[in-house]
């Protein structure tokens, strides 16, 4: 319902060519055993960009974790996407380069 069709497309493919054994750490639900979020922020050095895709569109970071990632990483800008879902860059490229192109050019 959040996709159109040729994302399902894109999507129906990249699942074709998955090793099956990856998806198992999900279906036994441990695939985040191990995963610290706060420790790994830590070790981030370089400048970040976090583009928000929207949850409601099917973005899949939520507002609170864009609004912590934009806190704790090192000079981290957020761009969010109104309406948008995860597949931001398929569904609004323009949009997308336009900020990320500008964000880049600033961390020369």
């Amino acid at each position: 319902q959040l996709r159109d069709r040729p994302a399902l497309r894109y999507m129906a493919a990249c699942l074709a060519q998955l090793d099956p054994d990856v998806l198992a750490p999900i279906v036994a639900g441990s695939w985040l055993d191990g995963y610290d979020a706060p420790d790994l922020a830590q070790q981030v050095r370089a400048p970040s960009l976090v583009l928000e895709a929207d949850l409601a569109a099917g973005g899949m970071l939520t507002p609170a974790d864009a609004a912590w990632l934009s806190a704790t990483l090192p000079e981290c800008a957020t761009v969010r996407f109104p309406g948008v879902g995860h597949l931001l860059h398929w569904l609004v490229p323009e949009q997308v380069a336009r900020p990320t192109l500008a964000w880049l050019e600033s961390t020369r």
